[in-house]
């Protein structure tokens, strides 16, 4: 049974006006003043929390290349549409590293953990008919290969840097990052878009849906409510540093932000 949980009911007017194309990437500033978005087109753009003005571009990218940002706003992930992943400074576009040994070649989703240590992608493998591909996890700044974790599409990981999750269709998968051991496993009857945020106490988690709203849950399983007033799937959502302020990115391009009183 949905629980109740205390937040404004409307989200504030779209800052961010219709980009023309879906925002796949949402996040926010360590200030929480910024916010960087990533369009379907491929530009990765930063603007101002108060007014939506928009204050830099920073970079394009391939449109099938899938974009991560680290939580200090260092490193931009970039998964290539040739199974590598390429780390490189954020502002300045310089290229620091690449990451081979993925078990797949289309990568759907990337996820830095807060620590610094440890990246995760996710995605499909063509060879196999695009069923989809291991989930495979790189030790920083080694680049070594540690380890993989089912066979979801999505992926995010906890403020912790413990906790894993994946997900795909109508699952969500919750993983032990340390051991690969599976805690638990989500059947929520709904269709689950590519978009998840964890909150920063690490107490609940956001997923963006087909129908159109955000869903969260506690790690116990338990939706807690259901974020209404989008008129197109979620396909990006992100929770600010004080676990106050949410953010939706839908296939229509206009962002919304949400005001949470948990």
């Amino acid at each position: 049974m949905e629980r109740s949980l205390n937040y404004l009911s409307h989200p504030h007017p779209p800052f961010l006006n219709r980009q023309g194309t879906a925002v796949l990437l949402v996040a926010f500033s360590p200030a929480s003043k910024t916010l960087l978005t990533r369009s379907r087109g491929g530009s990765v753009k930063l603007w101002n929390l108060q007014n939506g003005q928009l204050l830099k571009r920073l970079a394009d990218v391939h449109r099938h290349e899938s974009v991560a940002v680290s939580l200090d706003w260092q490193i931009l992930a970039i998964g290539t549409t040739r199974g590598t992943i390429k780390l490189q400074h954020l502002n300045s576009g310089q290229l620091l590293q690449v990451l081979e040994g993925y078990q797949g070649d289309d990568i759907s989703a990337i996820a830095l953990s807060p620590n610094g240590k440890m990246l995760v992608a996710s995605g499909l493998n063509a060879a196999s008919g695009f069923c989809r591909a291991t989930v495979t996890m790189w030790e920083l700044p080694s680049g070594e290969v540690r380890g993989t974790f089912g066979s979801e599409n999505y992926v995010a990981i906890a403020p912790d840097s413990r906790i894993l999750i994946s997900h795909g269709g109508k699952i969500i998968n919750l993983w032990n990052l340390q051991t690969g051991e599976l805690l638990h496993s989500l059947q929520t009857g709904i269709r689950i878009t590519s978009a998840t945020a964890i909150s920063p106490d690490g107490k609940y988690f956001a997923v963006g849906c087909f129908d159109g709203n955000v869903r969260i849950w506690n790690f116990g399983g338990e939706l807690l409510h259901t974020l209404e007033g989008n008129s197109s799937p979620i396909s990006a959502v992100a929770i600010g540093l004080l676990g106050e302020t949410l953010v939706s990115g839908g296939e229509n391009g206009t962002v919304k932000l949400w005001q949470l009183r948990i």
